[in-house]
């Protein structure tokens, strides 16, 4: 505590109960490739329904993501009648089971994500062929095996073993609308379009925030549900990338860069919180519910 400071200054802050609240939810089904919109979604300790539940892969197994293959950005997902529907540009759909019995042997592969080894199921020849074909080069779609157990950092979580799928180090990130407003404002006075909030590929987006109070984030409860942050979500150049076309530019990382290096993440540009389950799983939420958001205090000075 600094000299002077009053005492209350230290204790976590409520945000405005009565205006934060659940403006969308996001689920993205296959690492990198298109999200889906929810109206309403369960939540267990890996994240979201499904979220990151499949991910694409090089003829070595190593993860791909829009970094390396921008075109996945055009890759679309829909959940339709038990079936993950995968659709792209000038291919022919692709349609698969989501609850399989994952029992054969033969279709088990070893795939990296960053520095975690997993078993995943191999989605086979056709699908494979089907990414290979549309980006380019050699891919094929790993789905996370039912019985692998991949952990979030444990110096992250106090020692707690959380699990999660594919994502790349939280099972949720949250966003904050107002942030993307404000950075939208920075834009426009940059002579730069506005993006989406598709570019941050949020979790969940919270409304009534200020801008980039989610960094000072402790806790969400919503309902039963009650998340703990974890770590602000450090960006690399995927915002770039337009999630319409598969092309990149500059922005808005280079305008981001200009005023979000954070030094919670040795100076990494940051946008939007992670986070891990603390309480509820399984509870199902609804954009447009009520979230009791406990900041800690702002930092003085």
């Amino acid at each position: 505590m600094r000299r002077g400071m009053h005492p209350r200054a230290t204790r976590p802050q409520r945000a405005n109960d009565d205006m934060a609240r659940i403006a969308s939810l996001h689920t993205y089904p296959i690492k990198s490739c298109g999200g889906i919109a929810l109206a309403r979604a369960a939540v267990g300790e890996a994240g979201i329904e499904i979220d990151r539940l499949w991910m694409v892969v090089d003829d070595h197994g190593e993860f791909l993501s829009q970094r390396e293959a921008p075109r996945l950005a055009l890759v679309r997902t829909a959940i339709r009648l038990g079936e993950l529907a995968i659709r792209a540009p000038g291919m022919l759909g692709i349609d698969l089971p989501i609850e399989v019995e994952e029992d054969e042997p033969g279709v088990v592969r070893k795939v990296s994500v960053w520095n975690d080894v997993v078993d995943a199921v191999d989605e086979g020849d056709y699908v494979a062929a089907w990414f290979s074909t549309f980006l380019g080069r050699g891919a094929r779609l790993a789905k996370l095996h039912p019985h692998a157990r991949r952990l979030v950092s444990r110096r992250r979580t106090g020692g707690a073993e959380i699990a999660y799928r594919f994502a790349d180090s939280a099972p949720l990130l949250i966003t904050a609308q107002a942030s993307l407003d404000d950075l939208n404002l920075r834009l426009a006075g940059a002579g730069a379009p506005p993006v989406p909030m598709d570019r941050f590929r949020p979790n969940i987006v919270l409304s009534g925030l200020e801008p980039y109070a989610e960094d000072r984030i402790e806790t969400l409860a919503i309902g039963g549900l009650v998340l703990k942050a974890l770590k602000p979500c450090v960006r690399c150049e995927i915002p770039c990338v337009d999630q319409e076309t598969g092309t990149s530019a500059a922005e808005p990382m280079a305008t981001l860069g200009a005023y979000r290096a954070d030094a919670r993440a040795d100076g990494g540009v940051t946008f939007g919180t992670l986070c891990v389950l603390a309480a509820g799983a399984g509870t199902t939420v609804t954009v447009g519910d009520a979230v009791d958001v406990r900041l800690r205090p702002a930092r003085i000075g």
